[in-house]
């Protein structure tokens, strides 16, 4: 039977002077990874054609490699062994190729490369294996755990309590939030007033309780989040608010404020790096997330934890909307964003570090018209 490269092969090449190369295939607990100095050896698995058979493979990797025909045979065998060539299947793996042309083929690696890993390495003893982990990030032996908040080393900040508690929202139902919450359609005309944007950043990205674990302190939150690292920060753009002068600002938990980083009207900015989408040129606000990402990552040190990290994003979403919906606000979810300019923008240094995943615009929601609900009451 026909060979060909396992479908789940990747090569990858160090761009910095080294220009080592590993080479990667299989998933989960099976993932195996092999490092090569050959960049020939590199391109041809990049690009290998389909061969006849074992034979077949030898001579194409001896031309390919430079190779004289023993060595060409032992690299094969190897080859074969630990399956970077495998026998053609007789059935396509057609939902591979759908997400292939579907332009997803970067997802299709990773979705591959994270598939059926354990949760932990050292699964029987998960609390010792921790424990060393924040013993060697102590002694300087791998770097600090990430803090809880963000910091500046700046005290200039807008409490939020001084305008107020906030919205009120204990009167109202989860059913009235569900019948509130619609697809994007035009804000209202004005600002937001000060007391729905002071409801909506304590509900949603706020602190209820300080608790001591084992790596330190961690904050009870309304939103969900891996192993409580909350590794989410939120900066506002205020465009129109009663009370609160235009301009970037980053929310703090902890005292529950905004602190001001530079102020203006940046309507333009934010519109032009969310590819002009227009619940974002019209909003009142602009919430733009970013992810810590070595907050979550000191303590979950595999790939697949990044879909955690995602999940712990659309909590966030989730809950925003669901806040706003209670005090009157539109919403509009907006994906659509182009990283590198919002990343300048706030002042990311290293988007490796912390980098932008998202935008909420937020705007003064038009009344709901009578009869206007997707969830008539005899569904309930």
């Amino acid at each position: 039977m026909a060979l060909v490269v396992a479908p789940d092969l990747l090569v990858r090449v160090d761009g910095s002077a080294s220009r080592s190369i590993e080479i990667v295939v299989g998933s989960g607990t099976n993932r195996r990874s092999y490092s090569h100095e050959s960049e020939e050896l590199a391109a041809f698995l990049a690009c290998a054609p389909e061969v006849a058979n074992r034979d077949s493979l030898a001579a194409a990797v001896a031309e390919a490699i430079n190779l004289e025909q023993s060595e060409a045979g032992k690299l094969t065998d190897f080859l074969l062994l630990e399956g970077l060539f495998v026998e053609k299947s007789s059935s396509p793996d057609e939902g591979a190729e759908r997400w292939k042309r579907s332009g997803w083929q970067e997802a299709l690696a990773y979705h591959r490369a994270s598939q059926n890993l354990r949760f932990n390495r050292d699964a029987k003893n998960y609390l010792n294996a921790i424990t060393k982990q924040l013993l060697r990030s102590e002694r300087g032996e791998d770097y600090r755990q990430p803090g809880p908040f963000k910091g500046y080393f700046s005290d200039d900040v807008l409490p939020l309590g001084e305008l107020g508690e906030g919205a009120p929202t204990s009167k109202i139902t989860l059913y009235e939030v569900f019948r509130r919450t619609r697809p994007f359609r035009p804000y209202a005309p004005g600002p937001l007033r000060a007391d729905q944007l002071v409801a909506i950043m304590r509900h949603t990205y706020g602190v209820d309780a300080e608790c001591e674990g084992l790596l330190g302190p961690y904050f009870r939150r309304t939103t969900p989040s891996g192993g409580a690292r909350h590794p989410i920060e939120a900066y506002v753009l205020v465009n129109e608010v009663c009370g609160v002068s235009a301009g970037l600002y980053h929310y703090a938990p902890l005292p529950h404020a905004l602190r001001p980083l530079r102020y203006g009207d940046y309507r333009e900015t934010l519109t032009q790096n969310c590819f002009d989408k227009p619940g974002i040129k019209t909003a009142s606000v602009v919430i733009v997330l970013t992810v810590r990402w070595l907050r979550h990552m000191w303590k979950y040190r595999y790939a697949k934890s990044y879909r955690m990290v995602l999940m712990d994003v659309g909590h966030a979403i989730q809950t925003n909307l669901l806040n706003a919906h209670a005090v009157g606000v539109q919403c509009f979810p907006c994906p659509s964003i182009f990283d590198q300019g919002l990343e300048e923008f706030l002042g990311l240094r290293n988007p490796l570090d912390e980098g932008v995943i998202y935008a909420i615009g937020m705007g003064p929601a038009k009344p709901i018209e009578e009869g206007d609900t997707y969830f008539p009451e005899h569904q309930f």
